[in-house]
């Protein structure tokens, strides 16, 4: 049975290992990822799907040492993709940290006011940790008032791609962090 999920321990077991062939192999890698496995990585104990959406130069020998690895811990063979290119594509600024650094690895993920706003872009209802993860980083950026989340939204998307899905699912968020965000007043 392939792994669904791993935790943050794994994980890291996970791109040691990457890091090792890497290494073996002479080449190196550098990975921007995003989505569940950042807030994994930045919540110790948060379990993530296994699956990584990642940004990353590709060759013939990076995609042997991918499924190398991925047959070694009994991951999923897209355990790995480049699925978030089109959410990226609205991203009007990038603005990015490094997280691990391995010697022929290094992991870049966006920075937290850059994953809020990307999780409120998708606001996912559950099986998706969405409202968990936006409501741990309203409040991991101290933000209190609903203008600060759409400021910081704005700054990477543009106020314009907050929808009605958005908007309510904000609401419900604000809502369990106590905060009384009555209205939006949104100037497109």
């Amino acid at each position: 049975m392939e792994n669904e999920q791993i935790d943050h321990e794994v994980f890291v077991k996970v791109l040691g290992r990457l890091d090792e062939k890497l290494v073996a192999g002479e080449l190196e890698l550098y990975l921007n990822i995003y989505g569940e496995k950042v807030m994994m990585a930045c919540k110790d104990g948060h379990p993530g799907m296994i699956d990584m959406d990642e940004l990353f130069q590709t060759s013939p020998q990076i995609n042997r040492i991918l499924t190398e690895v991925q047959k070694e811990f009994n991951l999923k063979k897209d355990w790995i993709h480049l699925q978030i290119r089109e959410p990226l594509k609205h991203v009007t600024e990038e603005s990015e940290i490094e997280l691990f650094q391995f010697q022929n690895l290094t992991i870049i993920t966006p920075t937290a006011d850059q994953m809020l706003s990307m999780k409120i872009l998708s606001a996912r209802p559950e099986p998706y940790n969405d409202y968990e993860d936006v409501a741990y980083l309203i409040e991991f950026l101290r933000l209190e008032s609903l203008a600060e989340v759409l400021e910081t939204f704005n700054k990477f998307f543009g106020i314009h791609h907050l929808g009605e899905r958005q908007k309510v699912f904000l609401q419900e968020v604000g809502e369990s962090l106590g905060y009384k965000w009555t209205e939006f007043a949104i100037n497109k």
